[in-house]
């Protein structure tokens, strides 16, 4: 994704003791929204 060369994510929170930094967790990511997958 064209985003992740310019801007850093924020800290997604997966759990008691599992943190992400990803866009893709984003819940304003497209794909997050139609439950398909990414492909580039």
């Amino acid at each position: 994704m064209n985003i992740c060369k310019t801007d850093v994510p924020p800290l997604f929170e997966l759990g008691n003791e599992h943190k992400s930094a990803c866009w893709m967790l984003h819940p304003k990511f497209e794909a997050n929204k139609k439950g398909g997958a990414v492909n580039e």
